[in-house]
């Protein structure tokens, strides 16, 4: 018998087998158990109502629904300040379902979905196996924050997912020469959604340009 038979456990693949299983379902309960008490979470951020009602603006419009009452001054050019992706999205929901926590809060959780897939995106890009993602996936879903952001009504989860999906598709052109200009277009239109999401962006991608010459 060859030395290199004995050597590997024989239970190795099986037990690699249910941890990829079981870190995949825990995962996947996280996220599903955000949805389902994202109406009974409490207000965790002051804004929340105030994102909530200028894409309630947005969908209805300003002379259907007023803009809070007594609204400040400030709240009037909201969607300039943060862009118009992250409250459109939110609109949408409004318009299809009606105005509701639910409508007000599942454009967060849609982003930390997008968010999860582009981690597991980026395990298998740099070479990962699937029980790494897997892990990678259940790590991040059971992250206090990511629980909170997936189930209130901010853009953080959205522009997080937009700048992960950039991250994926940039090392996938690095590492496809031949269709790295697609890809490297790719990645600029999720940078830019994740600009037009929120300004705070902005470092993010401060930093991708800096350390551009040493990549």
């Amino acid at each position: 018998m060859p030395e290199a038979a004995w050597k590997q456990p024989a239970s190795a693949r099986p037990w690699s087998r249910l941890v990829e299983w079981l870190a995949w379902t825990v995962g996947a309960m996280c996220l599903f158990a955000s949805l389902a008490i994202i109406e009974r979470a409490p207000v965790p951020w002051l804004d929340e109502i105030y994102l909530v009602s200028v894409s309630n603006t947005v969908a209805q419009g300003p002379g259907v629904a007023e803009r809070l009452v007594p609204r400040p001054e400030w709240v009037d050019g909201y969607e300039k300040i943060y862009g118009p992706v992250f409250f459109h999205t939110e609109a949408a929901f409004i318009r299809l379902f009606g105005l509701s926590l639910f409508t007000g809060r599942v454009t967060g959780w849609v982003g930390t979905l997008v968010m999860a897939g582009a981690t597991v995106w980026l395990i298998f890009i740099v070479g990962g196996s699937r029980e790494v993602a897997a892990i990678a996936f259940a790590l991040i879903l059971l992250t206090p924050e990511i629980s909170v952001i997936s189930r209130n009504g901010r853009m953080d989860s959205m522009a997080i997912g937009f700048e992960f999906l950039g991250v994926a598709s940039i090392l996938t052109a690095l590492g496809r020469p031949r269709r790295a200009i697609p890809w490297g277009l790719v990645a600029g239109g999720c940078w830019a959604l994740a600009v037009l999401t929120t300004p705070r962006t902005l470092p993010f991608l401060a930093g991708l340009v800096v350390t551009a010459p040493v990549i």
